[in-house]
């Protein structure tokens, strides 16, 4: 968490009651008059506690009302068949949360077989490291997620893993701009 003390623009909401709930902030709030704003989201582990960091832009999961149902598979096929059927339900379904996109590909580790030696070459074998499964997705999010962006169903979070450039700043525009100027 030190480390993402050095992140600039860091949000920080001085009202307790708006900070329960991140999703009732508006977009004005966050980066009205041309500023600049970092939510920095802990996902909570146990009974983790923010203590200082609470005050210093930094806010549990909870405090962001948020439908997060990630695939939980290595398939680049079916995580982006769920990834998007969850995304229309989401919407037709009047569901007040905001939706999260997740954009990523789970590693899945083989079955016990009962032998020690047998299961450790088995995962060395099956386990593809995140940034390998991350490159064969994210090229997907332009042809494959795009296309089904309207004013009725997008993402208004989407979780990448492995961000090593800026090309994915273009999409977030062209999502905006699919729902907001249709």
């Amino acid at each position: 968490m030190e480390e993402l003390l050095k992140l600039e623009h860091r949000y920080i909401i001085e009202d307790k009651s708006k900070a329960n709930n991140l999703s009732s902030v508006t977009l004005n709030d966050f980066i009205g008059n041309g500023k600049a704003a970092v939510v920095c989201i802990i996902e909570e582990w146990g009974n983790m506690s923010l203590g200082d960091y609470a005050k210093k832009g930094f806010y549990k999961s909870a405090q962001f009302n948020v439908r997060n149902e990630y695939s939980n598979k290595d398939e680049t096929e079916y995580m982006v068949n769920d990834q998007i059927a969850k995304m229309k339900d989401h919407m037709s379904s009047k569901d007040k949360r905001l939706f999260l996109l997740s954009w990523t590909l789970t590693q899945q580790v083989p079955a016990w077989s009962g032998s020690v030696t047998s299961f450790a070459d088995k995962v060395g074998d099956s386990i593809k490291p995140i940034k390998f499964l991350a490159r064969e997705c994210n090229k997907e999010l332009f042809t494959r997620l795009l296309p089904d962006v309207t004013d009725k169903a997008f993402p208004n979070v989407v979780y990448i893993d492995y961000l090593n450039t800026r090309e994915y700043l273009p999409l977030v525009i062209a999502i905006n701009d699919k729902v907001f100027n249709n």
